[in-house]
């Protein structure tokens, strides 16, 4: 977390190598993805790790990620979803058939505050919009305040845990083309009728 340019990148990448190597923490089905930014450099680099039985892209699905802040003051451990498809598939709906995965997932993730994490919705503004709003739970680890390497595979391998426990639960088929019907035809004009269409 210290330092600036590639210095400051050797931890994080440190974690690359032993993300990959195989843990308790980890099972068969996790590949571990990071970008720094394709074509220009992000504000907000991540490394993720993709179940390929729910995603292969960070651009969908779930999944759990190390995600930093845009000033590098902070690297937070976040379980969140993938906006891209939705909205890409869906528009306008796009936001209300997220938020309502972004619910239903972090009323089934309620344990994870008895390790630290923090559930609902971001307010700080150093992580992208999409970001502060996908986010299910997270765990801060502030500079100058991160912990040792075993505490944070350890809040990992609860995360992973969890992951994998929704994974293999027994999942609610929801009609999106019924839902994008509904939200256009019902929930935006009722919402539009009260003067506020932002929510």
């Amino acid at each position: 977390m210290g330092g600036s340019g590639r210095r400051g990148w050797k931890r994080p990448l440190r974690y690359l190598k032993r993300l990959n190597a195989p843990t308790s923490y980890f099972h068969p089905h996790v590949e571990v993805k990071w970008s720094l930014g394709q074509g220009n450099w992000t504000r907000t680099p991540w490394i993720a790790l993709l179940d390929h039985r729910v995603t292969d892209k960070a651009s969908e699905g779930f999944y759990p990620d190390f995600l930093f802040r845009s000033d590098m003051s902070a690297v937070s451990l976040k379980y969140g979803i993938g906006t891209k498809k939705v909205t890409g598939d869906y528009h306008s709906a796009g936001d209300a058939i997220l938020r309502n995965r972004v619910e239903r997932l972090r009323n089934r993730s309620s344990e994870l505050e008895n390790h630290g994490f923090v559930s609902g919705e971001r307010t700080d503004e150093s992580y992208a919009r999409n970001e502060r709003s996908t986010t299910i739970a997270r765990k801060e680890y502030e500079k100058g305040e991160v912990p040792s390497d075993k505490e944070i595979f350890s809040d990992l391998g609860v995360l992973l845990k969890l992951y994998n426990q929704h994974i293999n639960a027994p999942s609610i088929n929801i009609d999106c083309t019924r839902l994008s019907m509904a939200v256009e035809n019902v929930i935006r004009p009722a919402i539009e009728g009260n003067g506020d269409v932002a929510e």
